[in-house]
């Protein structure tokens, strides 16, 4: 009867411990696939030639962080989805995340 609980025990124990190392070596794994991924767009990009000059102007992007008519357009969104007036729709504040 002893014996019995006893392997039961030893059994249990070293089922846990099993996939405990299982699970540790599962998250080593994850710590080497970002090494992989940087060896391999290392190795990708040394393969792929870039030319040394191109004619194609770069395009310049204006500043809209103080752009009242998007604010509008994006106003005058929201109140046609939500089918408010004008008087039902307050605009407090413009937070950029």
């Amino acid at each position: 009867m002893i014996l019995d609980a006893l392997r039961n025990m030893v059994i249990g124990m070293a089922s846990v411990f099993a996939v405990l190392i299982l699970i540790s070596l599962l998250i080593y794994s994850l710590n080497i696939i970002p090494y992989l991924k940087n060896k391999f767009e290392s190795r990708k990009k040394s393969t792929v030639n870039v030319p040394e000059s191109t004619d194609t102007p770069v395009q310049e992007y204006e500043d809209v962080t103080n752009d009242t008519e998007l604010v509008a357009v994006i106003a005058a969104a929201v109140m046609a989805y939500g089918n408010l007036n004008e008087s039902d729709f307050i605009v407090r504040s413009i937070k950029r995340r």
